[in-house]
């Protein structure tokens, strides 16, 4: 017997492939057209919400940080810079656009920056193709709005140093799918493996998937799990080898720091420009106690939902809690902020703490009051945009094209090229051969 469109999920609910993905019929009716326009609305609005959140970098791109440190290892020592690790992390989905933009290095930074809004519309796709255990089909479609949303400063948006940074959500959009047919299991695992050789981030998912999978039995989870353990394994050698591995917190001060980062979420707006007389408590009291709470809302929704929807809850908790803690390891002890330092650090637990809340706030079976706490914490989330929506002007803004014409004029042998970064010192910048230069000017170099 055929399968229908419209299958049930062990949460009971249906799932419709049709609104995204209608049947052929032999003529389009308006219906059809009407459907369609529907469907893709939402992922067009995110790539443009992206964009006006990259601001510059979509009419005057820069090549940034260590994207130039990529460049100059393709330039000195060719292709291999596509698989070198890049800051303690092993990162081709961000080092590989570099090295093959490196063909046209005056180009480079339109390359990349259509790397990013790629990535960013494959993240989302992740999100809202498959069929959900946690969102029904028009729920999922609003997901990719929520990642170009993120209540963090822009540093994330439209550049393609931080490509890894997204491809540590995918695991976090497998871990939501209905995996009942067996086109998404083979699909999920190839996700699974690509993502934990790409990012930090994600070959966390590794232990996670397989901690789930032991806990409840889930032979399909384990699998999962286990085809991002090698992942796993290559960027901790990565980390341990490039010095990301820190013990800079005891244990308390470790579990404060990691709630600290889950309840910035709901108040960074009002702590970066609130009333004078705001917080009545410590700001680190506030947001712990905060984070605990925000955690409370997904063990509540999680145990009054159906099985397999209430596993997908906790999964989503384990994820926020994962990278909060991941993050906080990473920068011990250091003054961190979503809007003004460090906003990277905050986005991949801000991203999946926002698709959680949109969840329980879209959930129609679940508690008025925890629906209506979800969707409370989400607009109170949202505030920090008015702060950090889109990407300021940079302070020193460098032109890669003039950098490579000062080069090319340098009569030394060696002459230095800076990145563009959002701070005010030139920390990134690498010696590049004036012969290299020099054959970019040429006219055929011009006309490649």
């Amino acid at each position: 017997m055929a399968r229908s469109a419209h299958s049930p999920t062990a949460s009971g609910r249906e799932i419709s492939t049709d609104a995204l993905f209608p049947k052929p019929a032999a003529t389009l009716t308006l219906p059809d057209v009407r459907r369609r326009i529907v469907a893709s609305g939402p992922l067009l609005a995110a790539m443009g919400l992206y964009a006006l959140r990259s601001a510059r970098q979509y009419s005057s791109p820069e090549l940034w940080a260590e994207e130039l440190a990529v460049l100059n290892l393709s330039v000195t020592e060719g292709t291999r810079a596509a698989l070198a690790p890049m800051g303690g992390q092993f990162t081709p989905v961000t080092n590989a656009p570099i090295a093959f933009g490196s063909i046209w290095p005056l180009r480079l930074p339109w390359v990349l920056a259509l790397s990013a809004i790629a990535v960013f519309c494959l993240t989302s796709l992740l999100f809202a193709i498959p069929p959900s255990r946690v969102f029904d089909n028009k729920g999922r479609n609003w997901i990719p709005l929520v990642l170009a949303l993120v209540p963090v400063a822009p540093e994330m948006y439209g550049v393609g140093l931080y490509n890894f940074w997204w491809a540590g959500l995918w695991p976090v959009a497998v871990w939501t799918w209905d995996l009942d047919r067996p086109f998404w299991r083979r699909v999920a695992l190839v996700v699974m493996v690509g993502a934990s050789l790409t990012s930090l981030a994600a070959s966390v998912a590794g232990p996670l998937f397989l901690c789930i999978g032991a806990l409840t039995r889930s032979r399909r989870t384990a699998v999962l799990g286990a085809a991002a353990v090698p992942g796993f394994i290559v960027q901790a050698l990565c980390a341990r080898a490039g010095g990301r591995v820190s013990e800079g917190l005891s244990v308390p001060e470790f579990t404060v720091q990691t709630l600290h980062m889950i309840g910035k979420f709901v108040w960074a707006r009002l702590q970066w420009n609130g009333p004078p007389s705001w917080p009545l408590v410590e700001p680190r009291q506030l947001t712990a106690a905060t984070g605990v709470a925000v955690l409370f809302l997904f063990v509540r929704a999680s145990s009054s939902a159906t099985r397999s929807t209430g596993i997908a809850l906790r999964g989503l908790m384990g994820f926020v809690i994962a990278f909060s803690a991941l993050s906080a390891a990473a920068r011990p002890g250091q003054p961190l902020n979503p809007l003004v330092a460090g906003p990277r650090y905050f986005f991949l637990p801000f991203a999946v703490l926002a698709v959680g809340l949109l969840a329980l706030s879209l959930d129609v079976t679940g508690a008025l009051v925890i629906r209506v706490s979800a969707a409370a914490a989400l607009l109170l989330g949202s505030l920090a945009l008015s702060v950090g929506f889109a990407r300021p002007t940079p302070t020193q803004p460098v032109n890669l094209r003039d950098a490579i014409r000062a080069c090319a004029s340098d009569p030394a042998p060696l002459s230095l090229i800076r990145g563009q970064e959002d701070g005010f010192q030139p920390l990134w910048q690498f010696s590049f051969p004036t012969s290299w230069c020099r054959a970019q000017q040429s006219p055929e170099s011009a006309q490649r």
